[in-house]
């Protein structure tokens, strides 16, 4: 991930697709990724360089980075686990219960 500006949004897109993530521990990539956990993070070239030569070496570790990435963006970022946070915020706003799903 290269743009330090924005949000990790490309890093969100890549772990939700199974991938394994280098990026620098700068903005909400450092809160986004664990290392070594849901992906690896590199400051330097040379920290990149080796990062992106152990995945290219172990396959089973951009496996398993890939699917712990995935099973982290559904828990933390997908919709579906966004709802209820946002319904609290709109509940805490209006004073209103509106949490509960409708049909």
């Amino acid at each position: 991930v290269w743009n330090r500006v924005k949000f990790s949004f490309k890093a969100v897109q890549y772990m939700a697709a199974g991938s394994a993530v280098v990026a620098s521990p700068v903005g909400e990539i450092a809160f986004l990724i664990t290392h070594r956990k849901t992906g690896l993070l590199a400051t330097t070239a040379e920290e990149w360089t080796a990062c992106l030569e152990e995945l290219i070496k172990n396959p089973a570790l951009r496996k398993d980075l890939g699917l712990s990435a995935r099973t982290h963006i559904q828990k933390n970022y997908s919709f579906e686990s966004q709802c209820a946070v946002v319904g609290n915020v709109i509940d805490s706003v209006t004073g209103e219960a509106t949490t509960g799903v409708s049909g």
